[in-house]
């Protein structure tokens, strides 16, 4: 199975078992002890998270409008 990639140093996973919290390890990755799901930290680039804040600022301001 692939790797989730995750862009939070810390995550929480609940596929089919009970909510756990995770931190990456100082190689950016981890593994839940639940489910043997296996995650890597990769932080978001400057224009990904300007990208995301504008989706963001846009719809809340056509919700405004309405």
């Amino acid at each position: 199975m692939k790797p989730k990639v995750i862009h939070t140093e810390t995550f929480s996973c609940a596929n089919d078992h009970p909510i756990v919290y995770y931190t990456f390890d100082k190689n950016n990755k981890a593994m839940c002890e639940y489910c043997a799901t296996h995650f890597i930290y990769e932080p978001k680039d400057f224009h990904t998270k300007m990208k995301e804040e504008q989706k963001l600022l846009d719809m809340s301001l056509k919700e405004s409008q309405k």
